[in-house]
């Protein structure tokens, strides 16, 4: 699985990030087939240095024109989400024909998200994914049809965290 060395990366460079999408719904404990990695990361400068530098490194570039570092940019992204409708920011490894997604829109507050986030813990790697509620929310936004069978198997999980307590 291509995203152990990306989680494993991330964490080595102290970046702090949220598994979101369909990895994050396999990791809370539902399997279903997914061909990218979604991320919600933090956008403060020193966060998207980091991310930069470790996606670099693993020879990820941007799907569109333009570079790692303008996440950072408030301005800018505003403009790719009013004038392109960009919804997520796509990085590319040719060689090894993966994709990242790294989410642009604020439907949620990344400090709040990462105080609620989940940690699972996978071959000694520690992988930080949203709460089950904000994948709820995110999968609502969405509304894609993969996107309505995730929520209704994340409903049922979150049911059943609520019945063991």
């Amino acid at each position: 699985m291509f995203f152990e060395k990306i989680f494993k990366a991330l964490n080595e460079n102290n970046v702090k990030y949220l598994v979101i999408g369909g990895a994050a719904v396999n990791l809370h404990g539902y399997v279903r087939v997914t061909h990218d990695l979604d991320l919600f990361i933090a956008l403060d400068e020193s966060n998207i240095k980091k991310f930069s530098t470790t996606m670099k490194a693993l020879k990820f570039k941007p799907k569109v024109p333009g570079e790692i570092e303008e996440l950072g940019d408030n301005k800018k992204r505003e403009n790719w989400i009013k004038e392109k409708n960009m919804k997520v920011f796509s990085l590319y490894n040719e060689e090894a024909d993966e994709i990242i997604d790294i989410m642009v829109l604020d439907y949620l507050k990344f400090d709040e998200s990462y105080k609620e986030r989940k940690i699972i813990k996978v071959k000694e790697l520690e992988i930080p994914l949203a709460s089950i509620k904000d994948l709820i929310k995110l999968k609502e936004i969405a509304g894609r049809g993969k996107d309505i069978i995730d929520l209704k198997v994340l409903l049922e999980i979150q049911e059943r965290l609520n019945n063991e307590k």
